[in-house]
């Protein structure tokens, strides 16, 4: 398109309107500041407008972006990072089944949450275990899953009887001097 700038007097003779006419093209009447103006002035009013475009145009495409993302992954629901226990943990780590937190229970493999709740509960409710087996009577809780967690459970009484058997075998071992 071009664009003819054309002066015409002004009535009572004060000064010059400008006109613009985009159908002829002789540019030998405007004046060159004015159409220079005029046509930077325009084409800041494109510009602003297409960088207000481009800026509308890459806001709605990180939003499509991150609601892609966003949908994949509550579909795909990756799995955790899978917990390897090193040797001292299958060497020291034990849960006393009348004392342990909800905490120390969930270290164990096959007990979440959950679960590790359920048998917090069922003690406080229950009272304390009389044996290890007793963790059976927690919903949730079969042979399989006990046999599993059975080498990291100890409970309360047993670590008493172990260091009185220890303490009478050390006694027996020292010859008394009477």
């Amino acid at each position: 398109m071009t664009i003819v700038w054309r002066r015409h007097p002004v009535p009572g003779g004060v000064g010059e309107a400008v006109e613009m006419n985009d159908t002829v093209n002789d540019h030998s009447d405007a004046p060159s500041g004015t159409r220079l103006a005029e046509q930077s002035s325009t084409e800041n009013d494109i510009s602003a407008s297409g960088q207000h475009r481009f800026l509308t145009g890459c806001v709605f495409a990180a939003l499509l972006y991150l609601t892609g993302q966003w949908c994949w992954l509550s579909v795909q629901r990756p799995d955790p990072f899978p917990w390897q226990h090193g040797i001292s943990f299958r060497e020291f780590f034990r849960v006393d089944i009348n004392k342990a937190t909800w905490v120390e229970w969930i270290q164990l493999r096959g007990i979440g949450e959950t679960m590790a709740h359920r048998i917090v509960a069922d003690r406080e409710f229950n009272g304390p275990y009389g044996s290890i087996e007793d963790l059976l009577r927690v919903d949730g809780i079969g042979p399989l899953t006990l046999d599993r967690i059975r080498p990291w459970l100890e409970i309360g009484h047993d670590k008493l009887t172990e260091q009185q058997s220890e303490t009478s075998e050390s006694s027996k071992q020292q010859p008394s001097s009477l």
